[in-house]
């Protein structure tokens, strides 16, 4: 059993923050934060293939999936850019 305390640490959330950076990474397909213009490009590209906006006419489970999917793109983006951001001032 997990108590609360080993929860709490920094190691934790520091690997419960990285799992995070590798998934967004596979899911825009890339292995490194370094290749941000890929990022970008597969970002884009998958927004416009899962915005909520283009499947208004479809069912309304589908629409909630791919609203679904639009929104974890949408974060996962998000958390590299924010990400990227520190990697590239903290080399400067």
């Amino acid at each position: 059993m997990v108590t609360c305390k080993s929860v709490s640490t920094p190691y934790f959330f520091l690997k419960e923050y990285l799992n995070k950076i590798r998934n967004a990474l596979e899911l825009f397909g890339v292995s490194t934060i370094y290749e941000f213009d890929k990022i970008k490009k597969e970002y884009r590209k998958l927004a416009k293939k899962y915005h909520p906006d283009l499947h208004r006419n479809k069912p309304e489970l589908i629409q909630k999936i791919y609203e679904k999917k639009f929104r974890r793109i949408k974060e996962s983006f998000e958390l590299l850019e924010e990400y990227h951001s520190q990697k590239v001032t903290s080399t400067q």
